[in-house]
């Protein structure tokens, strides 16, 4: 499946750290495969801001990042495991209350539930 830097980040924050072996193993190849590359950290202008406490936060240029004229998008193997567990994770987000769903998860909607 084709995503755009954009979306792997997306995709990245959304996947779990808790789970069934199986499940995590599976979740290790996903994240290896989404991480992104030096060039795409700086073309998009990509941070951690430590917080204190144990907590970080990420921010990115959003334009740059979806924009596939500046870094092309890369095809990454999602098993059907993994394209389950992201169906499952926007699912439970859209179905809560009030709804999780944010503008950046349109895209990752429209690739994996549309």
């Amino acid at each position: 499946m084709k995503l755009a830097v954009h979306e792997r980040i997306v995709l990245f924050m959304l996947l779990p750290a808790t789970g069934q072996i199986d499940t995590l193993k599976a979740l290790r190849v996903l994240r290896e495969e989404l991480v992104l590359s030096e060039e795409e950290i700086e073309a998009v202008e990509y941070n951690v801001i430590d917080l204190g406490g144990g907590k970080a936060a990420t921010t990115w240029n959003q334009e740059k990042a979806k924009d596939t004229s500046i870094l092309p998008e890369k095809d990454i193997e999602v098993n059907g495991l993994m394209h389950s567990l992201i169906v499952s994770i926007l699912k439970k987000m859209a179905d809560a209350n009030p709804c999780e769903l944010k503008d950046t998860h349109v895209e990752l909607w429209d690739k994996f539930c549309a």
